[in-house]
């Protein structure tokens, strides 16, 4: 159970990783696209909108580095004298995590996508239909993110559930 838990903290870490490196990457593409864009464009407005994506994705993507890198360590310190219980903390934890963790995001993300389609349907100007674009690229790669999250806890959850305790006391 203990490497198990280590494992799915480091899969958690690598993933995030991927998700830092994606963040970076737009965060280029948004400052290449504020150069080359003129003042009032719609690739104005969608460089600011990546931008403002990039920089929350980076600062959550750290964030969850650093988390899962102090979980690791912990993980790594667990005395394993009672899988029994290792398994129903483990198992407690995971419900919690799909009970509460992923409502406020997939809130936010929902909420950008509608109001960006909204504001494509809505208005004309080009540099808000570049920032109303950025929102729905914003929600659509933050339910995908979470989506993807999601199914890979819920996957960890079901092997700790059906994990086989071995005990040696």
């Amino acid at each position: 159970m203990k490497e198990q838990i280590i494992n799915y903290y480091s899969n958690e870490k690598q993933w995030s990783t991927y998700g830092l490196l994606i963040a970076i990457g737009l965060l280029i593409v948004s400052v290449l696209l504020w150069k080359t864009a003129g003042i009032q464009t719609l690739q104005r407005g969608l460089a600011c909108a990546i931008g403002i994506m990039a920089v929350l994705f980076i600062f959550a993507a750290s964030l969850t580095i650093n988390h899962n890198n102090k979980r690791i360590a912990k993980a790594q310190q667990i005395s394993v004298n009672d899988e029994v219980l290792l398994k129903q903390l483990e198992t407690e934890r995971m419900e919690e995590v799909m009970r509460n963790a992923y409502t406020m995001a997939l809130i936010t993300f929902s909420v950008a996508l509608v109001i960006g389609v909204a504001l494509l349907v809505v208005v004309k100007a080009p540099l808000t239909k570049g920032i109303a674009w950025g929102l729905v690229l914003f929600g659509i790669y933050g339910l995908l993110m979470e989506s993807i999250s999601m199914r890979k806890n819920w996957v960890h959850l079901e092997e700790v559930r059906h994990y086989e305790v071995n005990n040696r006391n």
